[in-house]
Order: structure tokens, then C-alpha cells, then sequence
């Protein structure tokens, strides 16, 4: 039970990826459609059939996208090698071709090549395929994809959730983290990681290094949301995510939190937001210190969505260690718990920057697109 569900989270946390596809600056996340649809036309003498090719079945994917670079990722279900074509244009006029890595057991069948000197604020049409290492005359069907990168002057920017105005950190919370526990060591070890150290570091040192106004940071999970383990391999009572449910200082994996977060007051890092989607309902949070356990951050907000085709539960029990101040859930109290994507209670959220004035608009949609929650947030000068 325990690894379906690590599968199926790794599975979502590419699935977040893909959702997040609409970046009109600086993290343009492709989109991975069908593959190509060839003209009919008299059949060739022999025709490969499908069993014999390597397979794409999670399709593409595409990221850490700047202004002159982007990387394109997939995973076949054999030993194969990754090559790219890639054009400014759809019809793949004077297409420029990457003979990548080979895909092979040891890295689970994926490969991944940097698409690198490539105009800025400019879209970027790639077409992908997995060449057979045993045959190397048999290749797969292609499978095509898009992304823009970043724009070499201001702009105004939106994406969905489920320029230089924005830099978006996407978080690892599964491949460093402790086991789960009861969640309350007293002081910060290897037990109680949560990102992990090497990690943590990053994100310090990016948080630090970056020159855009707005930081948002990409979570797997939410922060005050208390999130139970109920599988048999754990300690009873133990925890999946942040928050130990014992509104108090912060122990366990709070504890690397609040290192974060007073790192992030000490230097000065302004107009950090976060966004998770990982509990099956809507909620928009405001973390206020002077409601806090924990004071030593600047406010904040987080922002949850989700999910979009599975089922909704909620609304969970909510840690005050952060000083929350729920603002917005879409899981009403006693709500029955498990229901099914056609009841239609499956949200999304949209983040639009303004490129001339950088305000943020934060809204979160229902499955139908309308707005059920909306919040301005001006951008903290100095």
C-alpha cells in the first residue's frame, strides 16, 4: 500500500507539472499532446507494429525553462535513445535535432536533454522520439510538445495550479524525507527532514539569488494542514506532511520550516507565496506571526487547489504552530468524504502578474472555471 501511493504522488507531482502549462514568462511548463496524426497514403512494404516500438506512455515533459534553454524529459519501457527535434515553428521548418542520452533501466527508463541558445520570448515546438538500442531501425511514434521561454523584457505572466516578475521553485518532499513519524524530535536530524538538508540549501541559495519580485514556491504538501498516515507500516499516529497537529512550537519537520522561513525574514526576501494541491480541496491561507507559535517570518499566503480528476475530501484539521488564518475552503465541515470527480467539486487555481504594476491576482476555480476565491496581493517594495 504504502509504495502504490509514493507511485501514485511521484505520478502527481509530474501531473502538477504538466497542469502548470501556462507560464507567459519565465517557467513555461510544456504541454505534452497526442502524437502526430500522419496523412494516409499508400502503406509502406513493411509496417512495424506498435508492440515492437518503445512505448511514451507519460507522454513529455518540459521545464526549467529561462530565456535561452529549456529541458525536455520523458520515460520509455525499454532501453532506448532520446531524440529531439525542435523549431520555432509548428510546422518544424528548419528544425534543429538532438541525439540525446539512452534511456535504461538504472535511471527507470527516463532521459532528459537541455534544449540550449534559443531565442527569448519565443515558442518552442519540439517533437520527441525513443530509438529501440536492440534495433536501432525501430523508433517510436512521435509525440509532440510546446513551451515559451522567458521574455527578455517585463510582461505580464499568468499559470494554472492542481518574466522576470516570477520564479517558481518546485519542491521534492518525498525522495529526502524522513519516515513518517509522530512528528515531534526536538531537534532537526535526518528523522525529522522533511526536504533535507542538501536541499534546503538550495532553496536558500535560489530564494537568495533571485532577482524576481515574486518567489513562489511549489510544494508537495500543505503547511498547516494536518495530514494523517494510515497505512500499517508506520507508527500509529504518524504524519505525511508538515504539521504534527500539536499547535504548538515547532517540532519535528516544523522545525526545518521554521528555518526556512526565518532564513527568508533575516535576509530580506520579500513576496513569497506558496502553492500545493495535494489534499483534494480548496483552501487559501494567511499565515500571520502574531498568531503564531513561531514568529520569526513575514506573513505569507498558500494557496491549495485540487484535485482535478479524482476524489475530494476535507476539510482537515488545521496546525496553528504558523499562525494560519484560514481564509477560504471549499470542503464545508462534516462534508462526506471521497466524492467522486462528477459531484463536480474539483477546483484549480490561476496566478496573473501584471507586468506593468506586478500586483498579483491569486483566484481559485471550480470545475465549471468560476471563480469561488479571489485575493489581490501588491508586491512589498524595498
Amino acid at each position: 500500500m504504502a509504495d502504490r501511493r509514493d507511485a501514485m504522488r511521484r505520478s502527481s507531482r509530474w501531473r502538477f507539472l504538466a497542469g502548470a502549462a501556462a507560464f507567459g514568462g519565465a517557467a513555461a511548463l510544456g504541454y505534452a499532446g497526442p502524437p502526430a496524426v500522419w496523412a494516409q497514403g499508400p502503406a509502406p512494404a513493411a509496417i512495424t507494429p506498435d508492440r515492437m516500438r518503445p512505448a511514451i506512455p507519460y507522454g513529455v515533459q518540459s521545464g526549467d525553462v529561462i530565456g535561452d534553454r529549456g529541458v525536455v524529459w520523458s520515460r520509455t519501457d525499454r532501453p532506448a535513445r532520446l531524440i529531439v527535434e525542435y523549431a520555432t515553428m509548428e510546422s518544424f521548418k528548419d528544425a534543429r535535432r538532438v541525439v540525446g542520452p539512452a534511456a535504461l533501466a538504472e535511471s527507470d527508463f527516463t532521459a532528459r536533454v537541455d534544449l540550449t541558445e534559443l531565442p527569448a520570448g519565443q515558442e518552442i515546438f519540439y517533437r520527441l522520439q525513443f530509438q529501440d538500442l536492440a534495433d536501432l531501425k525501430t523508433m517510436s511514434a512521435p509525440v509532440n510538445g510546446r513551451f515559451r521561454t522567458a521574455p527578455a523584457g517585463r510582461r505580464t505572466v499568468s499559470f494554472c495550479f492542481s518574466g522576470d516578475e516570477l520564479e517558481v521553485f518546485m519542491l521534492d518532499e518525498r525522495s529526502y524525507r524522513g519516515p513518517n513519524s509522530l512528528n515531534r524530535q526536538p531537534v532537526l536530524d535526518r528523522d525529522a527532514a522533511f526536504l533535507g538538508a542538501e536541499q534546503l540549501r538550495w532553496l536558500e541559495r535560489a530564494l537568495l539569488d533571485s532577482r524576481a519580485t515574486w518567489k513562489v514556491i511549489a510544494s508537495d504538501m500543505p503547511i498547516s494542514v494536518v495530514v494523517p498516515d494510515p497505512n500499517t507500516d508506520v507508527p500509529k499516529g504518524a504524519y505525511e506532511a508538515w504539521a504534527n497537529g500539536d499547535h504548538g512550537a515547532p517540532a519535528g519537520r516544523e522545525l526545518e520550516l521554521a528555518n526556512l522561513l526565518g532564513f527568508i525574514k533575516s535576509n530580506g526576501i520579500r513576496n513569497v507565496v506558496w502553492v500545493t494541491a495535494d489534499v483534494h480541496y480548496a483552501l487559501a491561507t494567511y499565515y500571520n506571526p502574531a498568531k503564531a507559535r513561531f514568529v520569526e517570518f513575514e506573513p505569507f499566503w498558500e494557496f491549495v487547489a485540487g484535485p482535478i480528476n479524482a476524489g475530494t475530501f476535507g476539510p482537515g484539521e488545521i496546525d496553528q504552530t504558523f499562525g494560519p488564518e484560514v481564509r477560504y475552503k471549499s470542503a464545508p465541515d462534516g462534508m462526506k468524504q471521497n466524492r467522486a470527480p462528477s459531484d463536480g467539486m474539483q477546483y484549480f487555481g490561476r496566478i496573473g502578474i501584471d507586468g506593468a504594476t506586478e500586483m498579483m491576482a491569486v483566484t481559485l476555480h471550480d470545475l465549471k472555471g468560476d471563480v469561488i476565491f479571489a485575493v489581490d496581493l501588491d508586491p512589498v517594495r524595498g
